[in-house]
């Protein structure tokens, strides 16, 4: 049994219609005109593939919701990304597992970088970050410790991702 699909010319005019607002709606979510337009590749690659499953009169919406979970799941991504850069700059043993020395010699670089980068960081956001990775603290927590809003130390927790990943990208 072979699957029906829509048309390419049904998909492209999908695309024509909706990806400029699209693109505008995954960049308020996401913050970021690369992954944005990730999650605009992604959402059309899942409406190739399972449009035709969607009602007519709500494809809009569906197309909306698809691009909603294409951005989360970038959004997860990139949060398992950010907490492997903290532990790697705050935590030098999980960079030993490997045996041979070439590896050992990779890794003590990148922790000098992690930690060169983690030392870039305005004060208030390295405490943010310690208390995260090191202490394992929520965000409440860590807000109350401060004596700061919830949303600062929110705040200051994204922009110090902002920055290490910026400074450690290759």
């Amino acid at each position: 049994m072979t699957e029906q699909k829509l048309a390419p010319e049904q998909v492209e005019e999908l695309y024509r219609q909706h990806a400029a607002a699209l693109r505008r709606f995954l960049l308020g979510v996401l913050r970021d005109r690369d992954r944005a337009d990730e999650a605009l590749q992604q959402t059309f690659i899942r409406v190739m593939e399972k449009g035709h499953t969607a009602d007519a009169e709500s494809m809009r919406g569906w197309i909306y919701k698809v691009a909603f979970h294409s951005a989360m799941a970038l959004r997860r991504q990139q949060a398992a990304g950010d907490r492997a850069v903290a532990n790697l700059a705050l935590d030098p043993s999980l960079l030993r597992a490997g045996p041979a020395a070439d590896q050992d010699l990779l890794a003590d670089e990148d922790l000098r970088r992690a930690r060169a980068a983690l030392g870039e960081l305005p004060e208030a956001q390295r405490e943010v970050v310690r208390r995260r990775f090191v202490e394992g603290q929520t965000f409440a927590q860590i807000a109350t410790a401060l004596g700061v809003p919830l949303g600062t130390a929110l705040t200051r927790m994204r922009l110090a991702l902002d920055k290490l990943r910026r400074r450690l990208e290759p």
